[in-house]
Order: structure tokens, then sequence, then C-alpha cells
């Protein structure tokens, strides 16, 4: 069985963070200028919050990173 898009969405987000060394919090400030929500990243990357095309877009520019899409 295949992975859930938000499943891969969250795992793909987290792997991004790490591998940039940011912590939630940095990444926090970095997509909404403060930290204050990196208890909502938390959930993002459990796979509890699923987010918009927009802040999916967010979450892209603050990584530095960009996803291809492959029909």
């Amino acid at each position: 069985m295949s992975k859930s898009l938000s499943a891969e969405v969250a795992e793909f987000l987290k792997s991004k963070r790490i591998s940039k060394g940011l912590s939630m919090r940095k990444l926090s400030v970095l997509v909404y200028g403060d930290d204050k929500r990196s208890g909502y990243i938390s959930q993002v990357e459990r796979g509890e919050r699923e987010i918009t095309i927009s802040t999916f877009g967010m979450f892209l520019t603050a990584l530095d990173s960009w996803v291809e899409f492959i029909e």
C-alpha cells in the first residue's frame, strides 16, 4: 500500500529540514517570521495536520528546495 500524499509531504519536509540543520523553531522563523508555530510544524511533520499548497510553497522557499511533479 502506498503512502498518502500528506504522509509523503510530511516525510519530505522533515527530511529537508533536518538535512539543512534547522530546528522546528528556526524553520518557523524562516516561514512565519517568529517561532510561535513550531508546534504546528511538528504536527505537519508527524502527518497530523495537512497544509495548503501556498503554505507548502512557503516551506519550500524557506528550505531552499523544490519538488518535481511527474505524471
